[in-house]
């Protein structure tokens, strides 16, 4: 009995604590939804795929729309403190971006997930060049996390990227 209410202490925690991201995401975009003053209107989409057993793995591809260009981009990364597998299709926004290679790098965050089904996800992320990215989706399948996640966004066939000074 006593290790069903842990779980389920641990799960309510959890919701919480996603739900909590969900609104702080909401509340950090402006009002109409448009990029700050003084940015360009950037935009992606994404897909990516997390599987966990403890220790969790993400992967995943996108396009950024930067300039009246599309560059595509892989993802890579993990997060700590997971269990499942969720397959997560969206779009996101950029902010703070100086140059298209600040796109370019390791992105963290702090996430609450929890998923059965379907469902919505949202992650915002900074990288070490000070850019941001909200990110949004509809995912499913079986996951539970509470994690620090680090995702590495890597453009693809771009020139002036520096890749040692991403590591």
């Amino acid at each position: 009995m006593t290790k069903r209410l842990i779980c389920f202490l641990g799960a309510i925690l959890i919701l919480a604590l996603g739900s909590a991201q969900v609104r702080a995401a909401e509340n950090s975009a402006s009002i109409d939804g448009k990029v700050p003053t003084g940015n360009k209107d950037l935009t992606f989409k994404f897909t990516l795929r997390q599987v966990a057993l403890g220790i969790g793995y993400s992967w995943g591809q996108g396009e950024l729309h930067y300039d009246g260009q599309t560059y595509h981009f892989r993802i890579e990364g993990g997060g700590i403190v997971a269990l499942g597998y969720s397959s997560v299709t969206g779009q996101g926004r950029v902010f703070d971006i100086k140059k298209l290679t600040d796109f370019d790098g390791t992105y963290w965050s702090l996430s609450a997930d929890a998923a059965l089904g379907r469902g919505g996800n949202v992650f915002m992320m900074e990288n070490q060049y000070g850019t941001r990215v909200n990110m949004r989706g509809k995912g499913e399948g079986a996951y539970l996390g509470a994690s620090i996640k680090r995702l590495r966004f890597r453009l693809i066939g771009v020139d002036g990227i520096d890749r040692d000074e991403l590591r």
